[in-house]
């Protein structure tokens, strides 16, 4: 059984407060990992009662949950969803986060859409937090059906790519 499943089950033996108190004190990322698995554990166990499980359903989780999984969403897969969208709606985006990916995304769309954006970056202007939160919700179930983003070189590639890019020089 994984780390997160195991949480899972201590957390599904709390009563309701005891589990949101400690939900609410997790790290974003900590909080998103335990949600990816709530429906895994259904599976496993359908005889346990699933409320037991219920994370909270807060515009804070919510919200924590949805950048979590943009931060790392594919980055070309972003590029291709944000190149069509309005200058507002990408503007809004990407002054939602610190997001990960923003600066090279910034610079994988078109230049009409860059040349907006920094226009729109001068004025200062965006969405309310609901609007920004709704903006990013949506784009966060699209980003479901995206393939996923390639792993971060580690270890031994990492250094391979540094040796290479040196060796280029």
């Amino acid at each position: 059984m994984s780390t997160p499943e195991t949480a899972l089950r201590l957390l599904g033996d709390l009563g309701v407060e005891d589990r949101r108190w400690i939900l609410e004190r997790l790290p974003i990322a900590a909080r998103a990992r335990l949600a990816e698995h709530v429906d895994e554990m259904r599976e496993v166990e359908p005889s346990r009662e699933t409320p037991s499980f219920d994370l909270p359903a807060d515009e804070d989780f919510e919200w924590d949950r949805a950048v979590a999984q943009l931060s790392a969403a594919n980055r070309d897969s972003l590029v291709q969803a944000l190149q069509s969208e309005p200058a507002w709606i990408v503007d809004a985006l990407l002054r939602a986060a610190r997001w990960p990916w923003a600066e090279e995304v910034r610079k994988a769309l078109p230049a009409s859409l860059r040349a907006d954006l920094v226009a729109m970056s001068r004025e200062g202007t965006g969405l309310s937090r609901p609007a920004t939160r709704s903006l990013v919700g949506e784009l966060a179930r699209r980003a479901q059906s995206w393939p996923p983003a390639p792993p971060a070189p580690t270890g031994l590639n990492a250094f391979i790519g540094r040796f290479r890019r040196s060796a280029r020089r």
